[in-house]
């Protein structure tokens, strides 16, 4: 019983999931926005630790990682994804603070910026990086 219980939850999670954080849609055609990129950041905030969530604290803390599995034990991070409209190409990031629990990401705060803090994001992510 308690089986289909937790398979249960987890259904419904998913759903709940997916409903509150659905892919978002163009403001001016009203279509869909496509993911052009996934990048990963590592943030200095530690589990329940509070962060000021504006660009210039991103821009200022992440430092770029290859994998989830670069993810130190209680540290937070930062998935970065790049979207586009395919109609008036109008482009937007989302940035998703989370922490890792046993293989899960567990998002903490969702973020929203036009192309011009973009533009500022992946400048900083190349100072740290090590490109110019």
């Amino acid at each position: 019983m308690s089986q289909s219980i937790s398979i249960l939850n987890r259904i419904i999670n998913k759903l709940l999931f997916a409903f509150v954080f659905r892919e978002p849609k163009c403001k001016e055609c009203r279509v869909k926005i496509e993911k052009e990129e996934k990048l990963l950041f590592l943030i200095p905030v530690w589990t329940d630790q509070e962060n000021s969530a504006s660009l210039d604290y991103y821009c200022k803390n992440m430092r770029p990682i290859s994998s989830v599995h670069e993810i130190p034990t209680g540290q937070r991070a930062c998935r970065v994804l790049l979207y586009f409209c395919p109609q008036c190409g109008e482009k937007k990031i989302r940035i998703d603070d989370f922490l890792l629990v046993r293989n899960e990401e567990v998002v903490h705060d969702t973020e929203y910026y036009d192309e011009t803090a973009l533009i500022s994001l992946l400048n900083a992510a190349n100072k740290f990086s090590g490109n110019k």
